[in-house]
């Protein structure tokens, strides 16, 4: 069984001054300390460092914009810093020893960072970090334990040609190490200033000055610059909910920071100043709704990439009192509240600095903001930017396969986007061909049928590209697709792009010679593309948890409305009923159970993590012919399945497969009506990420199996002629059914509709087309636009072509309402 830590993260409150200030810098550092540096941070360490360049724009050209980096960012999301808006980048971190050796710095130099940064004339300072106490008095107060600091700190800048140090030393101060440490700073600077010139040395400070152990005049002065931590002001500790860095309010906040702790030194020396601000809150169960509620638990921190969207979901509501935004929500069992910053807040904070005349702003933490772009563009409104910005990355992705020719992109729109480029080829890494769009959906036409076709999405405008959305494979068939790939495989881990995992997916297919479409899960949870119009979706959940969710509550309501309607679900994830059972919400339990129909019984195989690599299909079962198979413990190509879920049937399903050796559940089958629905589905669900299973040809065995449980057949090329009309789909159906039809020649089409008494009911006629595929959608309506009742109904395609010839076909739809 696995064991979650619960991060203790204080600034403190008044009444927990006695311990000292332990910011968030301090937690998420043991948090990833096994988490290897990003490997883009790092880049070709063959490539020569560049110095910063003379030529690029200078800090000294504005106020000051100071992030921290941690050398955990995701891989996706450093890509959307924006060096225009920044002047430094404090590279997090590297560890100092209490002799004054250095331990371990996370991969410096970061060869790829560095070089970037300085091209667009933005600095690079490394952070020193020290974080007890204790430790921190032997250094200090020991001059040959100095002296090795000071040496090592000035090698470890010149080796990846740094442009300074940010000190940033934490412990409770109950040792006496504040009173000592402004002798430290002012030896140091004058130290590097001396070695290094053009350096910049900088202190870590509190954002409130506990007993008055640190003599902040004095700190201010001992070095370049101090940068408030100005956060965590509410935290794992609190008792009740409340905002991470209030600007009023309670005894103490930011504004009493500016005004009260550093009274002296923003009275006299306001361009030492920089106030951080932080790009994350906190998340806690509560007693109630309201703000301020008793804690009855704290769940931990929040970033600002998933609280912005989660806010719009359940309401963003503005407290008065800390002028802060946060949001409720009871998720079934309790009452859950997040309190976080967003640019509103941020930006009175950024006021009051620049009232202050400061030397300018930062962050805790540079990609915490993932691809969110509202706070970039804060900064450009208060601080400004040397350049205008390109366009924010695409929303939600979808490509559907609706004609045998073509493919439909649709896409959500993207700040200051004046266009997009979607990109296409038959090689995900080799995206040669692109066309232009004006709005946010539209056709690749042109197309071969049978192709599989890769796509992804950049917005552009006058300064630049967008980053590309995540790639998406489809392939055209010979008619509207009836399978749906759904990739909800968000989790980074050890800079692996997760987006790409789909792609084995679409090879399976394409191996069992079936179209498909694809989508996002934000596609489907935004309504971009509806589950209903396909007959099988494959939902992919890789090892998705916790932290990025695997199916939200908004998926939910997607994936049980169309199963209630006779869909069918194929899902496959090794952390789904560790996330909605072990730590998900009554409502997710219950999704777990009624409509994916399985028991979570433990979040592996007897509790043991990296023990079981194979699984059997149970003989009896449809799935009886995938025999055994393994799956990827890392060397396979894919990634290791650590903690697969053992589980067992709920709610009428059966067991499919058992891991190898055991009697221990590792998929599911069901067929008939779920809760509350109208027509029988059908679901797999395997607790082994589909993607994992290796040799490919098991994959391409396995798939087969499935879309044979589904009554999914291959695709079967078409006859040509005159007049081709394929079935309609979806048949049955309730709101809308699509008839695709190819003709050799431009001429003109009509459709009429009879009831079972040969009645006509609709008529829809003398419609000019084009040669080639097309189609014709019906609603289920009569001419007067009333919905028509259940039944059997006719219909009758005539098409006249430009020589005057005629031709005709019918075929039987059936509406269920």
């Amino acid at each position: 069984m696995r064991f979650l830590c619960i991060l203790l993260i204080a600034a403190l409150p008044a009444s927990a001054a006695a311990q000292g200030f332990y910011s968030i810098h301090r937690a998420e550092l043991e948090r990833h300390r096994d988490t290897p540096t990003t490997a883009a941070l790092i880049g070709d360490r063959s490539q020569p460092i560049v110095p910063l360049s003379a030529l690029a724009k200078s800090a000294a050209e504005k106020r000051t914009v100071f992030g921290y980096l941690p050398y955990w960012i995701n891989q996706n999301d450093y890509q959307y810093l924006r060096y225009e808006n920044l002047t430094h980048i404090a590279v997090f971190a590297v560890e100092v020893n209490p002799d004054g050796s250095l331990g371990n710095d996370h991969g410096w130099p970061w060869v790829n960072l560095i070089n970037t940064a300085h091209a667009n004339g933005v600095k690079v300072v490394l952070t020193a970090t020290l974080f007890n106490s204790d430790d921190i008095l032997t250094l200090i107060s020991s001059r040959s334990n100095r002296d090795r600091f000071f040496s090592n700190i000035k090698n470890k800048i010149l080796e990846g040609q740094a442009d300074g140090v940010n000190i940033d030393f934490e412990g409770g101060g109950s040792n006496g190490w504040p009173g000592q440490i402004n002798d430290f700073m002012a030896e140091l600077t004058d130290y590097l200033h001396r070695e290094i010139p053009g350096s910049e040395v900088s202190f870590a400070a509190p954002p409130v000055n506990w007993g008055n152990r640190f003599d902040l005049s004095g700190l201010a002065a001992s070095c370049d610059y101090l940068f408030i931590m100005g956060y965590a002001f509410s935290g794992s500790w609190s008792t009740v909910s409340g905002a991470n860095a209030p600007l009023t309010g309670g005894s103490k906040n930011i504004t009493t920071t500016v005004t009260e702790d550093y009274a002296a030194v923003t009275r006299n020396m306001p361009e030492k100043l920089i106030l951080g601000v932080p790009y994350y809150g906190h998340h806690w169960k509560t007693a109630t709704a309201a703000a301020y509620s008793t804690v009855t638990a704290s769940i931990g921190p929040v970033f600002f990439f998933s609280a912005q969207p989660e806010s719009e979901t359940y309401g963003k509501r503005w407290d008065t009192v800390s002028q802060t935004p946060w949001y409720a929500y009871n998720d079934g069992s309790s009452w859950n509240q997040v309190w976080f910053d967003d640019d509103s807040s941020l930006g009175l904070k950024y006021d009051l600095a620049l009232a202050h005349d400061y030397r300018g702003v930062g962050m805790w933490a540079l990609g915490y903001d993932a691809g969110r772009q509202e706070l970039w563009e804060l900064l450009q409104r208060k601080i400004g930017t040397t350049q205008d910005l390109p366009p924010q990355q695409p929303g939600a992705l979808a490509v559907h396969s609706r004609l045998p020719n073509s493919l439909d992109v649709m896409f959500e729109p993207a700040r200051r986007a004046e266009g997009y480029f979607v990109y296409y080829g038959t090689q995900p890494q080799a995206l040669t061909d692109s066309v232009f769009f004006e709005g946010t959906q539209g056709s690749l036409t042109g197309l071969e049928t049978g192709q599989l076709y890769f796509i992804t999405v950049r917005a552009t405008n006058a300064a630049g590209l967008s980053p590309a959305t995540q790639v998406l494979p489809a392939r055209p068939g010979a008619r509207t697709t009836r399978v749906l790939l759904v990739d909800g495989f968000d989790r980074q881990k050890n800079n692996r792009d997760s987006h790409r995992f789909i792609q084995l997916h679409a090879q399976a297919l394409l191996e069992n010679n079936t179209a498909f479409s694809s989508a996002s899960n934000e596609a489907i949870a935004s309504g971009l593309l509806s589950l209903r119009n396909f007959q099988l979706v494959d939902w992919i959940l890789g090892d998705e948890s916790t932290l990025d969710v695997t199916f939200s509550g908004v998926e939910q309501d997607s994936v049980e409305a169309y199963l209630q309607s006779g869909g069918g679900l194929f899902v496959s994830g090794s952390e789904i009923g560790w996330d909605l059972v072990e730590k998900g919400s009554i409502s997710d339990q219950v999704f777990y159970r009624d409509f994916l129909k399985a028991t979570y019984l433990d979040d592996a195989p007897e509790g043991r993590k990296s023990s079981f690599f194979s699984a059997t299909a149970v003989a009896g079962t449809f799935f009886e012919p995938v025999g055994t198979f393994d799956f990827d413990d890392g060397s396979h190509g894919s990634y290791s399945v650590d903690w697969p879920d053992a589980i067992a049937p709920a709610m009428g399903s059966s067991t499919i497969a058992l891991f190898g050796g055991t009697d221990i559940g590792a998929g599911v089958a069901f067929s008939g009506r779920f809760p509350g629905g109208s027509r029988p589905g059908k679901l797999i669900y395997l607790s082994i990420p589909f993607e994992t299973v290796y040799p490919a040809e098991k994959r391409t065995q396995m798939m087969a199996i499935v879309l044979d449980f589904f009554n999914i057949a291959p695709e079967q090329s078409q006859p040509a002629g005159a007049l081709t009309v394929l079935q309609n789909f979806p048949n049955p159906f309730s709101e809308k059914t699509e008839i695709q039809f190819a003709i050799e020649t431009p001429g003109q089409v009509s459709f009429t509709v009879f009831d079972i008494l040969g009645r006509q009911v609709f008529s829809d006629i003398r419609q000019q087309r084009t040669a080639g595929w097309s189609s014709w959608i019906w609603q289920g309506r009569d001419m007067q636009g009333r919905r028509l009742a259940s039944g059997r109904y006719f219909v009758r395609m005539k098409f006249t072509s430009e020589t005057g010839k005629t031709y005709q076909h019918a075929l039987a739809v059936t509406i269920v309402r």
